[in-house]
């Protein structure tokens, strides 16, 4: 009995073992939140929160794990808790479901750091192999996994996959190139033997590939079928177990066809050719031949383009055994073979290329010439070999340039590119020359030279423009982005319709564009005008410094600065200005003098907010300038003249006074004087005055409701409706100065006598016009125009029509009346003020009346008036 207890009792007990085991493993999905946080962590797995979806899966939110080189984070993991894991691994068919799934994902590959141990040499072989165990590895545990809006960054290549299934031993994904706004489709498959089939397939990079790639224990082989852009290209290779370089490979695309759209220029319809390359024991050859012809609707049928290629190597070095591009006009070939070393320096001997060009057979712009010039490869110390550059020409003509000579000769010993020499020589005698050093990786330049002497130029002046003689002479160094320049022109005997011969010399000195000081001369015979200046310029701000503006006549100055004179601009913060361009100009004190002469000139101006100009003008007289001139100015002296204005985001207030007086070129005196001033409630005109010898010829007085908006630059004049106008002008008869105005215009006037008052407000105004002459005589042109004796005009005006009321004249002694009238619409008045645009005359009324008129007084009329024109 004893033996019968003890047995039941170990069934007993084994029985509650297996009940408290499967109890466990049933209550798994409760308790296992409180054991995967800790084991996860010790593994590098975090997460945030910890979910559970149904009895059969859980999810991890905000997960994210971390190596020595990778990270991967997700938006949401979701899996089947192990127990059902399990189950369903072993009981699920062809069909599983997703065992895996992973949303918002990224892996992130970095490079080790240089604590990193060292990797062991891997191959391509070995690499295969590991990705097979890895697939087989995935295919026993994870039937199917899904993932979702992910990406793979590695370095500063980012690959989105939007979407990418795993389902037994085969995985499909869709991916995305955001740097070269392409896509592409693959689909891996493997098997048990260890072959692996991928299918790539990109609409945007027109590719269509198949790859096949085997392993057996000896060898990994691998076939590629591409058809890139409807040319088959076929890529075979086999890799032993442990090499890095395949042991056999070729290349080969019997015949490509590249379109047009990808040859720049796109003036060919496309390149043709054949591409061959073949690698064995770390041996290889290659062969290339292509073809380009021009387009047939190419205007200037651009010339075939032929290029061969034939080199060989192996892992140390590759030799070009010819290199070859030719072309009507141009052949550019490699004078003997070529070997390049993968380590150390790239040449150990010297290589020549040679290039012929006759520019005549060009059909891309109308030039004549022979350039002949050969490139010299020489090999140095340093990995990159010296490249020296030796180009000549003659009798290269391009449309307005013709060139005697040219020679450029230099060399580039990385990263120093020195142009030694560049000489150009003009068929008319000038010369020009370039030197210096750039190097390229800094960007900089040391020692720029640049030289100009002749008369280059000069052919494409406007007619009745020319000089005798040029001279230029630049320097430049340092970095592109500050450049240090300095330099002399002289421009010898100027000569154009209006200016005597003149000189100029320039000086200048400077960095790049934010700081340039100059020194001008300018002569003429005994005058000359100097000036010596400087310019600085930052991002918001320009700064013009005037040391020296100089003007001379026989050696004496005749207007100088009293000091020096400093003018600011800076643009400034628009908002809230209602306008898009606002700037601030501050002229500093220019005050230009010699003896009574004075010209001062100082500002301060917001615009368009505010701002506070003055200008005065004191015995200064147009001769001045007369030294420079062929005829001289006519004769005008300001004796003096005040411009002032300021306004502060309103109307401005501005006073404008002038004394002057001059003669007429018949020596007839003649003085202009008068003030106008405006404020913001209009402008007023005061004893504006025009005489000879006393005499009053011109005068005119009145008040015009006008204010100036300057803080309105779209509406800069506004007319005030409601305050009068009073506008009165007189002329007075002046025989001498009105024959003065007749050898000038051709208009005769004897005695004339003008009258003119404008009254009334804006909205309706009211005007009469009133004018005497005893003669007016228009200037003759093919027709002869009559002469007007007695001439009497009264005309008036208001808003809604310009009234001729009288008009009396006497033409061959026969008297004429007449009178007339002009509708003024609102759109007519709008177009006057806003367009300047005059009425439409066709709208206009007359009435003409000859009361026995002697048609024989008009016989001698007739036939000028009357002569048929015939064109």
């Amino acid at each position: 009995m004893a033996p019968r207890r003890r047995v039941r009792k170990f069934l007993l007990g084994l029985a509650l073992f297996a009940f408290f085991i499967l109890l466990l493993a049933a209550s798994l999905p409760l308790w296992q939140p409180w054991l995967l946080k800790p084991l996860s962590n010790r593994h590098g797995l975090h997460y945030s929160t910890y979910e559970r979806v149904g009895y059969a899966r859980f999810a991890l939110i905000d997960v994210a794990y971390t190596n020595s080189t990778t990270t991967v984070t997700a938006k949401r993991l979701e899996a089947f808790v192990p127990t059902v894991w399990l189950f369903k691994k072993f009981t699920t068919g062809q069909n599983p479901p997703n065992f895996l799934r992973m949303d918002d994902w990224l892996l992130t590959q970095q490079s080790p750091g240089s604590n990193a141990p060292p990797n062991k040499p891997v191959s391509p072989y070995n690499t295969v192999q590991t990705i097979n165990e890895t697939l087989s590895t995935l295919h026993r545990w994870i039937p199917q996994a899904l993932l979702t809006n992910g990406a793979m960054q590695a370095n500063a290549l980012t690959v989105r996959i939007p979407n990418a299934r795993w389902q037994n031993g085969s995985l499909t994904a869709e991916m995305n190139l955001p740097k070269y706004g392409k896509s592409l489709a693959l689909q891996l498959k493997s098997d048990k033997a260890g072959s692996s089939d991928i299918l790539i397939d990109s609409p945007d990079l027109e590719l269509s590939s198949t790859i096949h790639v085997s392993q057996i224990p000896t060898a990994l082989s691998l076939q590629a079928t591409n058809l890139w852009r409807g040319n088959p290209v076929i890529l075979t290779g086999s890799f032993r177990p442990d090499a890095k370089l395949p042991e056999q490979a070729t290349l080969q695309a019997e015949h490509f066809d590249l379109p047009a759209t990808m040859l720049k220029p796109v003036n060919y319809q496309a390149l043709t050719g054949s591409l061959f390359a073949h690698w064995e024991s770390n041996h290889f050859v290659l062969d290339l031949s292509a073809n380009a012809q021009p387009e047939k609707s190419e205007p200037s049928q651009l010339p075939p383009l032929d290029l061969t290629l034939h080199a060989k190597g192996d892992t140390e070095s590759a030799t070009i055994e010819t290199a070859r591009m030719s072309a009507p006009w141009l052949i550019a070939e490699l004078t003997q073979r070529a070997t390049i070393h993968f380590q150390g320096p790239l040449l150990t001997n010297q290589v020549t290329f040679s290039l012929v060009s006759d520019l005549s057979r060009q059909p891309l712009a109308q030039l004549q010439g022979m350039i002949h010039g050969q490139v010299i490869f020489s090999p140095t110390t340093n990995h990159f070999p010296e490249i020296a550059f030796d180009l000549t020409g003659s009798n290269v003509i391009a449309p307005k340039v013709n060139l005697r000579t040219l020679a450029f000769h230099g060399q580039l010993l990385w990263p120093v590119l020195a142009l030694k020499e560049a000489n150009v020589e003009l068929a008319d005698g000038s010369k020009a020359s370039l030197k210096g050093e750039a190097d390229l990786k800094a960007k900089s330049i040391r020692e720029g030279e640049a030289q100009l002497n002749g008369t280059f130029g000069r052919e494409w002046l406007p007619t009745g423009y020319s000089f005798s003689n040029s001279v230029l002479s630049a320097h430049f160094s340092g970095p592109l982005k500050d450049l240090s320049h300095s330099g002399k022109i002289n421009l010898i005997h100027f000569t154009s319709p209006d200016l005597k011969p003149l000189d100029l010399q320039l000086n200048w000195n400077g960095r790049a564009t934010n700081s340039l000081h100059s020194e001008i001369l300018l002569s003429a015979d005994a005058s000359s005008l100097a000036f010596n200046g400087t310019v600085q310029a930052s991002t918001n701000q320009a700064t013009l410094i005037v040391d020296i503006l100089t003007l001379q006549t026989n050696g004496q100055p005749v207007l100088q600065l009293e000091h020096p004179f400093h003018a600011f601009l800076h643009p400034n913060d628009s908002q809230g200005s209602g306008s898009n361009h606002t700037y601030s100009v501050k002229l500093d004190g220019l005050n230009w003098i010699g003896g009574d002469k004075q010209v001062s000139l100082q500002g301060d101006i917001h615009w368009p907010e505010h701002g506070n100009l003055t200008n005065t003008i004191h015995e200064v007289d147009s001769g001045l300038f007369n030294g420079f001139l062929l005829k001289p100015l006519p004769n005008l002296k300001i004796n003096d003249l005040l411009l002032s204005a300021n306004w502060s985001n309103g109307p401005a207030r501005f006073e404008a006074r002038l004394s002057s007086e001059g003669t007429t070129p018949r020596g007839i005196p003649v003085a202009i004087s008068g003030s106008i001033s405006g404020d913001g409630g209009g402008i007023s005109i005061s004893n504006l005055l025009v005489s000879t010898k006393g005499a009053p010829i011109f005068s005119a007085t009145g008040f015009l409701p006008v204010i100036i908006r300057p803080d309105h630059p779209t509406n800069l004049v506004d007319l005030l409706h409601d305050k009068p106008l009073d506008l009165q002008a007189i002329t007075q008869t002046n025989s001498a100065f009105w024959e003065e105005i007749a050898s000038l215009t051709g208009v005769v006037l004897q005695d004339p006598h003008l009258n003119l008052n404008v009254s009334g407000t804006w909205d309706l105004p009211q005007g009469k016009i009133t004018l005497r002459a005893r003669q007016i005589k228009l200037p003759e042109t093919k027709s002869k125009l009559p002469v007007m004796d007695n001439l009497q005009l009264e005309m008036s005006l208001d808003k809604s029509v310009a009234r001729i009321d009288n008009l009396f004249f006497a033409v061959q002694g026969q008297p004429v009346r007449a009178s007339g009238e002009l509708p003024l619409s609102e759109e007519v008045w709008k177009k006057l003020i806003q367009k300047r645009t005059l009425p439409d005359l066709l709208h206009a009324r007359a009435h003409i009346l000859v009361e026995n008129a002697q048609v024989a007084a008009f016989a001698p009329l007739l036939p000028t008036l009357l002569t048929p024109q015939v064109s």
